[in-house]
């Protein structure tokens, strides 16, 4: 029987491509927590916000400086967990055969802990240093710019210190998430829980006629909203709420269910696969409407000289980046059932560039999805910056095309790698 040890740096060995999309993932999720952590712990940032407040149309105390870092944070640490989850499914094969060699509970525990271990040895540090590298930058941009006297280059310890105690109770999180699968698991169901085809729940006509209502509604009470822009924000949260059931239930039912009168099988396939990548990141896609469609109009409303506008577009910046990213894993996760898939239309007669135009189809149609449901909040909403002033709808249409680009480039990436993956098959 091989030491606990041995076997876990064998297998992290053999796994190494697996480890470094991990080692990737938790590096970007450390570094960015590292950055905004700081943002709450800098009592200069903090005492500037204090002291101006917000002059802007919106006459509220709205604590952006705080609360986006504290939410992006949160986000962080969701990534880790996440991450390391989907790390996890994938081993499901190999934990079935340690339980074969004799593996306990404990050994488990040993065994993750000195592969998560490993990993964090090379992690820590370069998230470090890219924290401290983009937070050197960040400060020398803020601190002139809000007229803030103190050196780029101080960042304060308990920045570090809330970043590591973090760390250590996300990786009890992941252990005890683990025992929790293995404990309800046996040894047939590891072995051939890879295997499984993902079920697909159809619901009632009522109810996504309710979420396309609710959408509906949202939709007029922003048409007759006028003056202050706060007013704007309880209907678009209506309208995210039926945004995310039409993303959830009515897209996907309508092309995975309804193509009676579509000619030509290729696009039949398309809408299948458009309909399952849609219901898979519904969640993920409502977070990143209710980003765009709620933060937009809070964020052009700020006093642009005011560290709530400066910190808002940094968290802004970060934040669509961050769950466009969680989108394309998410995407990743599901792309080997869709290998099987192209590899049997493969066996029956599709060629490869046949499967490479399903592929591009397959990414434009998801992009003009996410795209086109919250377009009608964001036009109208942008016809209030237009009456404001042409700073704001500057502002506001610069940070829409960003997160569109964002958007595009993720796609243009899980068209690339799957590109890849055909390749290789």
């Amino acid at each position: 029987k091989m030491k606990v040890f041995s076997l876990a740096t064998l297998t992290l060995k053999r796994n190494k491509k697996q480890y470094m999309i991990y080692g990737l993932t938790l590096i970007f999720a450390i570094a960015i927590h590292l950055i905004f952590s700081e943002f709450i712990n800098n009592p200069y940032l903090i005492e500037e916000d204090r002291a101006r407040g917000i002059d802007g149309p919106l006459g509220a105390d709205i604590p952006l400086s705080m609360g986006l870092p504290f939410l992006i944070i949160l986000f962080c640490w969701f990534m880790i967990i996440y991450a390391s989850q989907y790390n996890f499914n994938k081993k499901h094969q190999e934990f079935g055969i340690l339980f074969t060699c004799g593996f306990n509970l404990l050994d488990f525990i040993k065994y993750t802990l000195i592969q998560m271990g490993i990993v964090f040895i090379f992690v820590l540090p370069i998230s470090f240093i890219l924290g401290v590298l983009s937070l050197f930058f960040i400060h020398s941009k803020i601190y002139p710019y809000l007229q803030i006297n103190y050196s780029i280059y101080t960042i304060m310890p308990s920045t570090f210190f809330t970043t590591i105690s973090a760390l250590c109770v996300l990786v009890v999180i992941v252990i005890i998430f683990l025992i929790g699968q293995l404990h309800k698991s046996d040894i047939y169901t590891l072995m051939n829980d890879e295997n499984k085809v993902q079920a697909i729940h159809f619901v009632s006509f009522k109810k996504m006629m309710m979420y396309l209502l609710i959408y509906l509604i949202g939709f007029c009470s922003i048409i007759t909203v006028e003056g202050n822009l706060i007013n704007y924000i309880p209907p678009t949260a209506l309208g995210v709420v039926g945004m995310y059931g039409l993303y959830k239930y009515l897209l996907p039912q309508i092309f995975l269910k309804n193509k009676k009168n579509l000619k030509g099988k290729q696009i039949y396939i398309c809408l299948s696969h458009v309909g399952l990548m849609i219901k898979s990141t519904a969640s993920l896609i409502g977070l990143l409407t209710l980003l765009i469609a709620v933060l937009l109009p809070v964020l052009a409303s700020q006093n642009i000289e005011s560290n709530e506008f400066v910190t808002g577009m940094i968290s802004y910046l970060f934040i669509v980046a961050m769950v466009i990213i969680s989108i394309l894993y998410k995407m990743n996760m599901e792309k080997k059932n869709k290998m099987k898939e192209f590899s049997i239309l493969n066996k029956v007669g599709y060629v490869y560039s046949d499967l490479k135009k399903m592929l591009l189809k397959e990414n434009i149609l998801y992009f003009i999805c996410v795209l086109v449901i919250p377009l009608p909040y964001l036009i109208f909403m942008a016809r209030e910056f237009i009456l404001m002033n042409s700073t704001m709808l500057f502002f506001y249409s610069g940070l829409f095309i960003y997160y569109v680009v964002t958007l595009f480039i993720c796609l243009l990436l899980n068209y690339c790698v799957g590109k890849v993956q055909l390749g290789g098959q």
